[in-house]
């Protein structure tokens, strides 16, 4: 049973020798929108009250990384922040909190291979 196990091991290793890639160029890059949306009557006048008024100030951090790597690879992440402010109510997982308020997600994430 241990030799097939330390078969097993040394044709995983041999490969995924072949696989690795040394990094050869790194390029960061990234932005921060904001924006300011006021919405008034947005039911078209049907019933004009104060309920009928929104507005939001939100702002979208991205960051993205692309790296080439050595034999024809190349790999790009990109993350995003996305943050309504001076929203008391804020509650991204329906849990009465305001606990994914500081989240980050991924926004893109791929590999080319050429």
């Amino acid at each position: 049973m241990t030799r097939k196990i330390i078969l097993a091991i040394a044709l995983v290793a041999l490969m995924a020798a072949p696989a690795f890639a040394a990094v050869q160029n790194v390029k960061v890059s990234g932005d921060i929108d904001s924006t300011y949306l006021h919405r008034h009557d947005f039911d078209f006048g049907v019933d004009a009250d104060e309920s009928q008024r929104q507005s939001v100030f939100l702002t979208q951090t991205r960051l993205r990384v692309d790296a080439d790597l050595s034999d024809n690879v190349s790999a790009t992440v990109a993350l995003i922040n996305e943050r309504t402010w001076g929203n008391t109510d804020h509650d991204d997982n329906d849990t009465g909190t305001q606990d994914g308020i500081n989240d980050i997600d991924i926004n893109l994430a791929f590999v080319t291979l050429r």
